[in-house]
C-alpha cells in the first residue's frame, strides 16, 4: 500500500469518525434540551408542578356523622345526597374529589388539578378498598370525607404512598351503573 493510499484511508476513517461524534452529540444535546423543557417528573416535584389553585377548602367535619366501617376506613357524612339510588361495589361513578396526605395536608391528587372543574370517572372496582368503603352506599350529591388507613390504601411497597394515611374529599356528581 502506498503512502498516499494510506493517507486517503485515514482522512475517510477520521472523516467518518467525526460525522458519527458530531451526529452522537446532536443527539445527546437535543435529549438533554427536551428533557429540560417538558421535566422528568411526573409527582409534582419537577419544574412544572401540578395546579391545584382551583381545589376547594378541605371539608370541615364539625357536626358531621362519623361512620367507621368494619375493615377500618373513617368517613364523615358533609352532605346527604338524594334519589332512589346509591353506590354499589360494581358502579362507575362521576366524582369531584381531592386527595391529600393527612401527616402533612399535602395534596397528591384532585380532579380540580389545572382549573378544571369536570368531574372524573371511577370504577368502584378499581379503587383502593378505602375508597370502596367510603363511596358505597352515597346517593348523587353527597359529600363525604373519608380517611384511608395505610392497610386500606396503596399498599404495594414500592408505591410512593405507601404507609400514608389518606384523606379525600369527595362529591358524588353521578351513577353511570356498571
Amino acid at each position: 500500500m502506498n503512502i498516499t493510499t494510506e493517507l486517503k484511508t485515514q482522512r475517510t476513517t477520521m472523516h467518518r469518525f467525526r460525522n458519527s461524534f458530531q451526529s452522537l452529540l446532536s443527539v445527546l444535546l437535543l435529549s438533554a434540551f427536551l428533557v429540560m423543557i417538558t421535566g422528568c417528573s411526573d409527582n409534582g416535584s419537577g419544574p412544572n408542578p401540578p395546579d391545584y389553585s382551583m381545589v376547594p377548602d378541605p371539608y370541615d367535619t364539625t357536626g358531621t356523622q362519623k361512620v367507621v366501617t368494619e375493615e377500618g376506613a373513617t368517613y364523615y357524612i358533609i352532605k346527604s345526597g338524594s334519589g332512589p339510588f346509591e353506590v354499589v361495589a360494581r358502579d362507575r361513578i362521576e366524582i369531584k374529589y381531592t386527595g391529600r396526605i393527612k401527616a402533612t395536608g399535602e395534596i397528591f391528587v384532585s380532579s380540580y388539578e389545572g382549573g378544571s372543574t369536570e368531574p372524573s370517572v371511577l370504577s368502584i372496582t378499581s379503587a383502593i378498598e378505602g375508597i370502596k368503603e367510603g363511596v358505597i352506599g352515597m346517593k348523587i350529591g353527597g359529600k363525604r370525607k373519608i380517611i384511608v388507613p395505610p392497610e386500606l390504601g396503596y399498599t404495594a411497597e414500592n408505591h410512593e404512598l405507601h404507609g400514608d394515611t389518606l384523606v379525600y374529599d369527595l362529591e358524588l356528581v353521578d351513577i353511570l351503573g356498571n
